[in-house]
């Protein structure tokens, strides 16, 4: 939790599970756990900007990250100097980081037009390593014929319909989940030529959440 954040704010079924301090005036407010604590979880759940609370205790001890994944969830929705905060934190010689999420749905949110303009705020990291190794995929299929990949594995359709085939995009560490679940076919079909070169694939639900 953000430690301006009101004691208030908090569910009753998550309080457990937070760590508190007591301010000069009484009142409840959020804490870091020390750092040898922290080391002791297997899991640590953070937002990307409060990551910056065990950042700052590993410069202060001297250290270097000690996470083995880090794994940033709709990553999308995350500048790119947010999203390095939580990456910084990885082991340095055995850290793996995953981003998940979709740079087609909603992006990173910056309001201020200079940065935009200067730094492309707006442009989360797995936007940019996405774009970037989908071209990389791309050129490496303009080597042959259409439909060859690098490796010579003849891929039918795949560049007439202008589309990288999933097994070169993996190469790259690019992974797509293609089954929907979300909606009536007929509508996923309109976003699925949209953004997704018609590549997705309308699964039924067998059970209807509520």
């Amino acid at each position: 939790n953000a430690k301006g954040r009101s004691w208030d704010e908090l569910p009753e079924e998550l309080q457990p599970f937070t760590r508190t301090t007591k301010g000069e005036d009484g009142r409840t407010l959020f804490a870091v756990p020390p750092l040898e604590n922290l080391k002791q979880f297997r899991v640590v759940v953070s937002t990307c900007v409060c990551a910056e609370h065990i950042n700052k205790a590993v410069q202060r001890d001297g250290g270097s990250g000690w996470f083995s994944h880090i794994i940033v969830d709709e990553a999308g929705e995350a500048t790119e100097p947010e999203t390095l905060i939580p990456l910084s934190l990885a082991d340095p010689n055995r850290g793996k980081s995953i981003l998940l999420g979709d740079h087609y749905q909603l992006g990173p949110l910056v309001t201020t037009q200079t940065a935009k303009r200067l730094s492309q705020l707006d442009r989360s990291l797995l936007e940019r390593l996405a774009t970037s190794r989908n071209a990389a995929a791309r050129r490496e299929g303009e080597g042959g014929a259409a439909g060859v990949d690098a490796g010579g594995d003849t891929v039918h359709g795949a560049a007439e319909q202008g589309r990288e085939p999933h097994h070169r995009l993996e190469k790259k560490g690019l992974f797509f989940l293609i089954d929907s679940y979300r909606s009536h076919p007929d509508l996923m079909s309109i976003y699925s030529k949209l953004f997704y070169s018609d590549q997705l694939e309308h699964q039924p639900r067998n059970v209807q959440m509520s």
